[in-house]
């Protein structure tokens, strides 16, 4: 018996638009709104799965940034 194939999350088909999007037309010429549009989804829905483009590229960045300067901190010279 095989499974049934997982539907794509709302956030998978905005991660997906967005990525043809930027490839069809370039970062800075790609909306958040035609994202949205392109994944079937409206502009606010958007903005509550990511803050802004960037975070659809570096979803978390923040958290990365954070574990960076954890490990510096605690580093050593040698």
């Amino acid at each position: 018996m095989s499974e049934k194939p997982r539907s794509a999350t709302t956030k998978d088909r905005l991660v997906a638009a967005a990525y043809e999007l930027f490839e069809e037309r370039g970062f800075d010429a790609t909306t958040a709104e035609d994202i949205a549009r392109r994944a079937g989804v409206g502009r606010t829905t958007f903005f509550r799965a990511f803050g802004s483009k960037d975070d659809v590229i570096f979803p978390e960045h923040d958290l990365l940034l954070g574990r960076i300067d954890e490990r510096l901190a605690a580093a050593t010279p040698a």
